[in-house]
């Protein structure tokens, strides 16, 4: 089974004074290599099933 947790990310918003009104959501490589895994786990999951044919 794959695990998963759903990240709501938000815009970095910032108001006419240059104020950061809302913190956006960090796009780092501890996010995207997180993302990677996941899409890895899937491919390789249907290419599984896909065999299994």
């Amino acid at each position: 089974m794959i695990n998963f947790t759903k990240i709501v990310h938000k815009n970095q918003i910032i108001d006419e004074k240059g104020n950061i009104v809302q913190e956006g959501t960090p796009i780092n490589a501890e996010l995207l290599n997180r993302y990677e895994s996941i899409i890895e786990e899937l491919v390789n999951k249907v290419n599984q099933l896909e065999e299994a044919k």
